[in-house]
């Protein structure tokens, strides 16, 4: 798919490329969420997520200085929590250091994007146990720190902004 070359390459590493990359990823969630694509292609969408591939390329764009990547990254990190609940529930260990990265960094941009990737990934408002079964895969001090900051923070935003 052309947006994991543009997120992956960017075309050596050109911070736009990867950006849109990420948004035209975002807006294929916002349409599989509306069903407005058709099943085969919804189908074939949901194997790319299943194998992992796609969040890989995610990560690695993540790992950018540039925060509007970052920013990027996280909107679609979460655009795709949204849409493939179950996957991402899979892939959720492999993922996670990046958002809890995200929602220390000092740029709050970044920060916030991070929170919302986090509440749709960890399904905070829909399925307790996710967070359940991410913290008893994880080490105690990540697991301590995950349930506080949900606890403290995450349950307290709304599960939808305006924005999404």
């Amino acid at each position: 798919i052309s947006f994991q070359v543009m997120i992956k390459d960017g075309y050596q590493k050109n911070v736009y490329l990867q950006i849109y990359g990420c948004e035209a990823l975002v807006i294929l969630c916002k349409a599989i969420r509306s069903k407005e694509l058709t099943t085969s292609v919804m189908s074939s969408l949901h194997g790319i997520v299943s194998k992992g591939d796609l969040m890989n390329v995610l990560i690695e764009a993540y790992e950018e200085e540039a925060p509007d990547v970052k920013v990027s990254v996280l909107t679609a990190i979460k655009g795709i929590a949204k849409s493939f609940k179950s996957a991402t529930r899979n892939q959720l260990k492999e993922f996670m250091p990046c958002l809890l990265e995200g929602v220390k960094d000092t740029n709050i941009r970044v920060k916030l994007a991070a929170e919302r990737a986090l509440i749709h990934a960890l399904e905070v408002h829909t399925r307790s146990g996710t967070l359940d079964e991410f913290v008893s895969s994880v080490d105690t001090t990540t697991g301590r720190f995950v349930r506080d900051y949900v606890r403290k923070v995450l349950t307290r935003l709304q599960p939808d902004s305006e924005a999404e």
